[in-house]
């Protein structure tokens, strides 16, 4: 289209009245198209997105001259069908310039993340890229219409009575948790224990079978390993033992159970920090902002760094397992925990049918790369 838009006659109302259809047809299709990508960036190249930046920005210049054009029209003594026509057309300019900006804004999003920028990645930049979801295969959570993570209502504050009760509450069920865990894992048999060692790396052969273990932290993640992501047949151990002695547990002590066996492997990012013991967190894996309760983290007030746990959600707050591990991605070794997770990210297709099998492999990567690199104190 010309740079500088001349006034048309009436004579021309029916050929720019098909025009705009035929414009925004196209727009929408191609809208559509780029929608789909918005999972798979590197579907796209550089090529595609410079092309479709320049066609869409030249639109938008010029829709401009065609709604002031269809104003002036309205001015003109028209016909029933050329004042329905010169309506239909402002209408489909305006719906067109929205739907031109939406794929601007796309394009700016895919720029970074097009197969040619992929391939310019090392693996740090690449796991880093997707555990934040800018080139992720999972099916929800990655919404672009908001460039933030989804925003969770529960995460609104404000600060006040309600946190003081969830924390006083969070406290309780911490409590009855630490030695939960203890009870149920007395009831690890030997040979389990050992089994899940041997996959963590930690397993000690010789005239007696021994466990290497270090401190309460490494004891902790020990006992997390062995109870959700060690199975018997496809079976958590925990939910074994829960099977077997469910009438002997409290109603809070099977709640938290079966809270646990909902449970589902994350990294956390640590968004903003509240009174209370509370801390506002976005989950990797499902995109979310939650309010986590945990004191400890509450008051290192690291907001930007990171935490790799098993998640426990109560309703309205959630809180972590037994195994806990806060890192930065400043340092080699956070590096590596999260580049491990981005290969888990890469095997899931969708986060409401996750494999077990992988969620237990990259459990058991991670707990042994943090044993070896005693990166639990």
């Amino acid at each position: 289209m010309p740079k500088s838009f001349i006034p048309q006659p009436i004579s021309m109302i029916p050929m720019i009245y098909d025009l705009s259809k035929t414009m925004l047809e196209s727009s929408q299709e191609n809208l559509e198209n780029f929608e789909e990508a918005q999972d798979r960036p590197h579907v796209l190249d550089d090529a595609i997105v410079e092309r479709s930046v320049k066609l869409y920005t030249e639109q938008n210049k010029d829709i401009i001259h065609f709604i002031n054009q269809c104003k002036e029209w309205k001015k003109e003594n028209l016909t029933p069908k050329q004042e329905e026509q010169v309506t239909a057309c402002e209408s489909n300019y305006k719906e067109l310039r929205k739907s031109n900006q939406r794929i601007l804004f796309l394009m700016d999003h895919y720029k970074d993340r097009t197969i040619e920028k992929i391939l310019q990645k090392d693996d740090i930049e690449m796991a880093f890229d997707f555990l934040m979801g800018n080139i992720s295969p999972l099916s929800e959570g990655k919404d672009l219409k908001k460039k933030e993570v989804k925003e969770n209502k529960r995460t609104a504050r404000p600060h006040g009575e309600k946190d003081a009760s969830l924390f006083k509450e969070y406290k309780e069920n911490r409590k009855v948790l630490g030695k939960l865990i203890t009870n149920l894992f007395s009831e690890v048999t030997d040979s389990q224990a050992f089994s899940a060692a041997k996959i963590l790396g930690i397993y000690e052969a010789g005239f007696e079978e021994s466990i290497r273990i270090r401190n309460d932290a490494e004891m902790s993640m020990h006992a997390e390993h062995c109870l959700l992501y060690f199975s018997i047949k496809g079976t958590p151990l925990l939910q074994l033992i829960f099977e077997e002695k469910r009438p002997t547990f409290k109603p809070q002590e099977r709640k938290l159970i079966e809270v646990l066996l909902k449970s589902h492997f994350t990294i956390f990012k640590i968004e903003d920090i509240y009174k209370n013991g509370a801390i506002k967190v976005s989950d990797l894996m499902t995109s979310e902002e939650r309010v986590l309760f945990d004191k400890t983290m509450n008051e290192q007030q690291s907001i930007g760094n990171y935490i790799l746990c098993t998640v426990l959600d109560m309703g309205d707050y959630i809180m972590t397992g037994s195994g806990t591990l806060p890192f930065s991605i400043e340092y080699s070794g956070g590096q590596e925990v999260l580049k491990i997770f981005s290969e888990y990210l890469k095997s899931i297709d969708d986060i409401t049918k996750i494999p077990p099998k992988e969620t237990e492999k990259c459990v058991s990567d991670i707990f042994r790369y943090c044993f070896e690199t005693k990166a639990f104190g």
